[in-house]
């Protein structure tokens, strides 16, 4: 997949001047990313003088190289025949990576199953604004050089957006933490099923599930020196993947409190 995808790259940068027969970086380009990715001791722009393709390349192996891919998607935005041949030659490479979309821009994301994929984009569709933090999550978390942080902060926030109006509705300043508490004092918050497991009733996923939301949020605040000093790739996915049907069930009154 490295030649291949290079070549890609490489066809986004360069250009022939007018009245000249040598090929040009695009002004501005490797500058541009040195400064976003804040390269010094590999900088693209100093390997492409001292060396050009080959030096560029070798300035950005790995992972650095599909940042690079990344950031002409994003800058660029190509057209629909540059973004097929990119993903064609993610598909051929088997590569972890796929063309989606962050801020409306196209963009490098780690693959998901479909499924989950679809779920997710249905609920952030239609949630209002838990469902714009949703997909400010989904975007940070499967990008590259994801803020772990940001994610699951995202991911809290969006189901207070989502259970707060529905749970505790006049709570000044409320938080996640606040619906917790109203959920276990009423203790009858549950999803519309037909019949329900007695030793683990839906009321209690729910309560439940929110809860390990809330409390696995480590970085939350300081003081404790126990706690991991930052959020995981695993804990933040694990934080959406709680996250999307949480939201889904509160903005769409699938959790009520039982009557009587």
């Amino acid at each position: 997949m490295a030649d291949p995808i290079w070549n890609w790259a490489l066809k986004r940068i360069l250009y022939v001047p007018s009245g000249s027969l040598n090929m040009k970086v695009r002004p501005g380009v490797l500058e541009d990313f040195d400064s976003r990715t804040q390269r010094v001791t590999q900088s693209a722009t100093r390997a492409w003088v001292e060396h050009g393709p080959a030096g560029l390349r070798r300035a950005l192996p790995g992972l650095d190289g599909l940042r690079f891919v990344d950031y002409l998607l994003q800058k660029q935005q190509p057209s629909a025949d540059a973004l097929r041949a990119v993903q064609e030659i993610l598909d051929a490479g088997r590569s972890a990576y796929t063309v989606g979309r962050r801020d409306r821009r196209p963009g490098l994301e780690r693959r998901v199953p479909g499924g989950v994929q679809s779920a997710a984009e249905a609920v952030t569709a239609g949630s209002g604004r838990a469902g714009e933090r949703l997909a400010s999550a989904w975007r940070e978390a499967f990008g590259l050089g994801p803020d772990l942080s940001k994610v699951y902060a995202e991911a809290v926030k969006a189901v207070e957006d989502a259970a707060i109006p529905v749970v505790v509705p006049k709570q000044a300043s409320a938080t996640l933490g606040h619906v917790i508490g109203q959920l276990c004092k009423d203790g009858d918050w549950s999803l519309p099923l037909t019949r329900e497991d007695s030793a683990a009733p839906s009321s209690e996923t729910v309560l439940r599930m929110c809860q390990g939301l809330w409390k696995g949020h480590h970085d939350r605040h300081g003081g404790d020196p126990n706690a991991p000093a930052q959020v995981s790739q695993a804990e933040a996915e694990a934080a959406l993947f709680l996250a999307v049907p949480l939201v889904q069930w509160f903005t769409s009154g699938a959790v009520v409190r039982r009557q009587g």
